[in-house]
């Protein structure tokens, strides 16, 4: 006999079983405070999509800390991409300007994070060139634009 008991005991199961399963969220790092970077923080980085932001990071310090802050009380701030922040995180997503893709990008991937640029991909083709050959280089990582 199929009962309500029975049916929530079969629900628990099925959800513990699903927990087990699941991957840890990927750990982010946001770099650029701005508009953009804003935006998608808040839509594209969450539970959703099985991400969390750690850290955000923009040169103007209460940019920073005002995303931080909107994204969650145990989100970080900082106002440089340090050695530390890319140790603690799996994902670096670049909404910064173009002109500094360049060396966040390699940063990012000589540290073995995922690095998820904005468009354009770099401030002129033979930094676009560096970033994708740092890419195809870094054995499990790369670079989605």
């Amino acid at each position: 006999m199929f009962t309500p008991r029975i049916a929530r005991a079969r629900r628990e199961m099925k959800r513990a079983r699903c927990a087990a399963t699941e991957p840890p969220p990927l750990r982010v790092a946001v770099v650029g405070a701005g508009s953009i970077g804003c935006e998608k923080a808040v839509e594209h980085f969450g539970h959703a999509t099985n991400t969390v932001v750690t850290v955000v990071v923009d040169a103007h310090a209460p940019a920073a800390e005002q995303l931080a802050r909107t994204l969650g009380s145990t989100v970080r701030h900082a106002t440089q991409l340090t050695p530390e922040i890319l140790a603690a995180c799996d994902m670096v997503y670049v909404a910064a300007p173009p002109h500094s893709h360049k060396l966040l990008a390699l940063r990012a991937l000589a540290a073995d994070c995922h690095v998820l640029l904005e468009k354009p991909i770099a401030a002129s083709s033979t930094d676009a060139d560096e970033i994708v050959a740092a890419a195809q280089a870094a054995e499990r990582r790369g670079v989605h634009l």
